[in-house]
């Protein structure tokens, strides 16, 4: 799980901007959006959901959601690691 959080930490600053980018549109919003991922032993994201959203802004999350999709995780030996993550943005 540490080296799952470790991508995470590392990605931040890609959803950082698709934040700022979204707040010349919406000015002032911030809220938590959780997602639910599985990991293949790959590496690769399949199933995403968005859990729950305090937004009020379904294209920000639809492109949170989106950039998370397309991330890499370290391969494992077997199986598929299912996780939820909170991602709480705010000015």
């Amino acid at each position: 799980m540490r080296e799952v959080m470790r991508v995470i930490n590392s990605r931040m600053p890609g959803l950082r901007h698709i934040y700022n980018k979204h707040l010349k549109t919406k000015p002032g919003f911030a809220g938590k959006v959780t997602l639910r991922f599985d990991i293949l032993a790959g590496g690769s994201v399949v199933n995403m959901s968005i859990v729950s959203s305090t937004t009020k802004f379904a294209a920000f999350d639809t492109d949170i959601k989106n950039k998370v999709r397309r991330w890499r995780f370290p391969k494992i030996k077997s199986g598929t690691t299912t996780i939820t993550v909170p991602f709480t943005f705010s000015e």
